[in-house]
This record gives C-alpha cells, structure tokens and sequence, in this order.
C-alpha cells in the first residue's frame, strides 16, 4: 500500500457506533488488514475510520468518515453539513440517493464542507449481515423459538430516548390484548448516560415477568429485532429507517418527549414513509396499519415500497466491500469504477428534493 502501513482503526464512542462499522472492519480483516477497534479518539492511525459527530482525523494519516445514524442531525437537513462538516477527512460515505441529494441539492455551502477526495453513495454497511447471510437467518429463528413469538403479531418499541415512561405507555396501549407479542429493545447506551440507563434498568425490572412482554439484550443488534418485527413504535429514532430494509412499517409518536434540550422538545419525524400518531391514538394507529398498510408517498407521488428503499440504501448486501474497494484504491491512486464521486459532480444540476414537505409541523411541548 502507497505509503501507509496495512492497517485500520475504526473508532467509536459507544457500542452503537462500533456495530456500525463492524462489517466493514470484518471485511478489512478479510483482505489482510491489522485491524484496532477503539474509543480513544485521539489515538494515532494509519488509516482512521470515523462515525461520530464532528470527530477531529488529525491523528489519522488518511481518514475515512461515514452517518452512525441513518437520521443523523436530522433536524438540521437539508443542511447537514453545515453543522457537522467532512471537510477534514479525506473520503466519506453515504447510504444512498436520500443523502445524496441533500448534498447535491446545495452546492454553494457543501462545496466547503465536503471530504477532500470523494465522497460516495455505497449503502449500510450495518445492514450487510441481513443479506445472503445463513447465520443471521438461523438466529432469526432461534430468537423466535427462544421468545415463543408464533402466532401473533410482534410490535417492537426501539425509541432513541427511554424517559418519562414511555415504554409503560407504549405497554399500556396494548397490555389489555393477548393478540400482541410486545419485543422491547432498548439502544445500548453509554456509561455517560446514567439516567437514561437507569431509566431502563428501571422498565426492565419493571416488566421482568409480565406475559407477552420481551425485553432483548440491549447488547445485540437492531438488525435481530427488526427481523422479528411486524411493526415497528418509536420516537424518532433511526431504527425507524432501517425498518424499510424488513419491508415492516413504522410508527413515530409525535407527542413523546426527548430529553436531548431543556426543557424536552416533542419528537421530530422528518420521514415522509413513517406513519405519525399521538400517545392516544397508539393502539388504533398500529391496528390499522398491520391491516390495511401504509403507502409510500414520494415527492407528491405514490411510488412501488421497493423502489423507495432503494432511494434509502444502495448496494444492499455489499456496501462493506465497496467501501474497502473505493478506499484501496483512492489509497493507491487508481481509477475508481464502482460508482459517482459526488464531490466532482456538486455543481451539476440534481434532482429536486421537497424538503419543506418531510419536515413536521412545529410542536410545543406542554406547560408542567
């Protein structure tokens, strides 16, 4: 390799972001690559992979970065960039045509904040495991035997935030039913976070031994929940996007709240696939999307379910190699083949995004 060690270090700041890029880090060890996983950022690396927000690369000979989150700062877009610029790193990556066209559709300040050799659409490498992969299948299955999931509709609740009971709400819309398996599985917070992580521990006592009622280790991947799942209930989290890989609708409640600002802010939905509800209307907004569905509506026009997630994700099944191939040979200057360099193309017209229509009406929250 021109001028760098075979090496790789993929860093994170919790366990969210190091299953990010696990599949990529799998494919570098692969292809002979000495690969470091760490939470320090501020180690020295031959070549530094990055998912966090605003990560400083300085330490990093070459560096890569890529979204830790499919709905990363999404209440900055369409100006993603503006808040949490790439221009410090030297290749990025993107999952697909969504983000794409937020970058393309604003030439004059992504032009300043892009990364300095490209930047690419190439998919979720988090989601590779659930393509063409036995073993994830087999553990599909052997999660349905261990949870006894048959013969009723499983409703996963994955919010971003547990806080204010949301979990006993979600819970008590349907607890009075027995024609609902009820899978909780909360994000795997860091130690940073110990109200939030108290706050679960809190609900998982809670529910330890109630009928119908699954709480996952928060240590396993979303990937295994969403494989379970008829439907998915949230907050705004990004699990909410990764639900259109299963092909399962989404639900986001509108009038829980999140704690990120004080006072807490009510969700923030900008998904134009995710179907809106308020706390009271949860259990009649699941009912009928399990029974009728729900359409895609994309830029004013009803569009076929498969041909939207393939706006959301490109290379599905793949994005983990086609990283480590643009990487090599961005590395050893040789011509790329695998896909358009977005940041060649900034200035050429892109297709036009109704952002304006994605964003939800604004909410307050309500008085204490």
């Amino acid at each position: 390799m021109t001028n760098l060690k075979k090496e790789i270090t993929f860093f994170y700041t919790d366990n969210i972001e190091k299953l990010t890029t696990q599949n990529i880090a799998n494919e570098a060890n692969k292809r002979g690559y000495k690969v470091i996983q760490t939470n320090n950022l501020k180690e020295k690396a031959e070549i530094g992979f990055y998912c966090s927000h605003k990560p400083n690369p300085r330490k990093a000979k070459f560096s890569c970065i890529m979204l830790h989150d499919l709905g990363q700062r999404h209440d900055t877009w369409p100006h993603f960039w503006k808040h949490e610029p790439w221009s410090a790193f030297d290749l990025g990556f993107i999952p697909g045509n969504i983000w794409g066209n937020m970058f393309l559709d604003h030439p004059k300040t992504n032009k300043k904040v892009m990364p300095k050799k490209g930047l690419y659409q190439v998919g979720w490498p988090k989601s590779d495991i659930i393509f063409n992969n036995q073993e994830f299948q087999s553990q599909i299955e052997a999660l349905k035997k261990q949870y006894d999931l048959s013969n009723k509709k499983t409703i996963l609740y994955a919010p971003s935030w547990e806080n204010n009971e949301k979990q006993t709400e979600f819970i008590d819309s349907f607890i009075k039913e027995d024609g609902f398996n009820l899978l909780i599985k909360q994000a795997d917070w860091p130690e940073q976070y110990p109200t939030i992580i108290k706050n679960i521990e809190v609900m998982e006592k809670k529910y330890q031994n109630t009928k119908n009622i699954i709480t996952m280790d928060r240590r396993l991947s979303i990937m295994l929940a969403l494989g379970l799942a008829d439907i998915i209930v949230s907050d705004e989290s990004s699990v909410l996007v990764e639900a259109l890989l299963f092909g399962i609708p989404s639900i986001g409640v509108e009038d829980w709240l999140i704690p990120d600002t004080s006072p807490p802010r009510f969700s923030c939905i900008p998904f134009d696939f995710v179907y809106k509800t308020k706390k009271k209307d949860l259990n009649a907004s699941v009912k009928q999307l399990l029974e009728k569905g729900h359409f895609i509506n994309y830029k004013g026009k009803k569009i076929p379910f498969q041909e939207y997630i393939n706006q959301w994700f490109s290379n599905k099944g793949t994005s983990s190699k086609l990283i480590m191939d643009i990487l090599e040979k961005t590395i050893n200057k040789q011509e790329i083949f695998t896909g358009e360099n977005l940041c060649t193309t900034l200035n050429t017209k892109s297709p036009s995004f109704s952002w304006h229509q994605l964003l939800p009406k604004k909410l307050v929250p309500p008085k204490k």
